[in-house]
């Protein structure tokens, strides 16, 4: 479990609807996304990555550590602290040595430019 003093905030999950696209294939409709909220992370940044390929373009990236229990999917979105990043890969899950999830972490980025 990450310690309560250091997970203080609280991020908000933001879940595509699912539609058909007219060929059978399922696709994200963030028009109709729902939201919930989720307490107790630690939202911390790592380096961004700036120039990619000269195309003037920032990526922001994050990691999150919160809850064993945290209902965060891979094609979700999170906002936090007012931006919008995007779940990037499945949610982790760290074990304790008691054989229990310990907490989640999750690799957020966001671009600009």
């Amino acid at each position: 479990m990450i310690p309560k003093a250091l997970a203080t905030q609280t991020i908000t999950v933001i879940r595509p609807a699912w539609v058909d696209d007219g060929h059978g294939n399922l696709v994200a409709d963030w028009s109709a996304a729902t939201e919930h909220d989720i307490d107790g992370w630690s939202v911390q940044p790592s380096s961004p990555l700036g120039d990619l390929d000269h195309r003037d373009a920032v990526n922001y990236r994050f990691r999150a550590f919160g809850p064993p229990d945290a209902d965060v999917q891979w094609w979700d979105r999170v906002r936090w602290e007012g931006h919008v990043l995007e779940v990037t890969g499945a949610p982790i899950h760290w074990w304790s040595a008691t054989g229990a999830i310990n907490h989640t972490e999750l690799a957020l980025d966001a671009w600009e430019g």
